[in-house]
This record gives structure tokens, sequence and C-alpha cells, in this order.
């Protein structure tokens, strides 16, 4: 989990490429795009190791279900759906599932809300 988080925080440059990302790759060049997508693979490869480790009951649900909502947003998210539509086959039938039982008009948060303090 480490190594994608480095990638998109090592510089102001990938942690906005990476946000317009997940907001759409549409507006972004052919070099931003492909970066994106690769990123945003290594995000979901993450998820279906995490996904297979709570399935099989090496990961408990209290880790889980925090992982899980993180992973929901970009999964929901426009960028997330738009390398998905291409992409699903590089995932286990398990995945596939489980990415297909999300909810994406409820789960993603527009404009960066993901990383965003919460205000009380």
């Amino acid at each position: 989990m480490n190594h994608w988080l480095s990638g998109v925080t090592s510089s102001m440059e990938f942690t906005e490429v990476f946000a317009r990302g997940v907001e759409g790759v549409d507006p972004l060049s052919p070099s931003e795009a492909a970066w994106f997508r690769f990123t945003i693979f290594e995000i979901f490869k993450v998820a279906e190791d995490m996904h297979f480790q709570h399935d099989e009951g090496i990961l408990d649900a209290a880790q889980w279900n925090g992982w899980r909502w993180v992973f929901a947003q970009y999964l929901a998210s426009p960028g997330g759906r738009s390398f998905w539509e291409v992409g699903n086959e590089a995932f286990s039938p398990r995945f596939n599932a489980f990415y297909q039982s999300l909810q994406p008009s409820s789960t993603f948060k527009r404009g960066g809300a993901l990383l965003e303090p919460r205000t009380p």
C-alpha cells in the first residue's frame, strides 16, 4: 500500500495528476493518463489482495472495513470506472463481484473529499 501512496505523494505534480484523474481521464494529457492508469491499476491490485486476505480470514473485519471504504472511493470514481471498463479482466472473478457490489452513486466523494479532514 505504501508503494503506490509514495508514488502519488512524491510530488505535487503527481498528486495533482492523480486528483484530476480520479475525477476523469479525459482532461489528462496522454502521458498523464498513462501514469494515472498505471497508478489506479496498482491501487486496485492492492485492493484485490486485501479483499482476498479478508475473505480468507487473514485480514480482520476492522482492518478491512477502513480499507474497503478507501478502495470503494477509487473504484466508484469516474477515473476508476473508466479504468475498470477496460481493465477488469486483470482481476479475479471474486474481486469483479466485489466491484459489482459497490454503489457508485452513493460512494464517490467529489472534489478530493477522500483526503480532506472532516469538520465537526
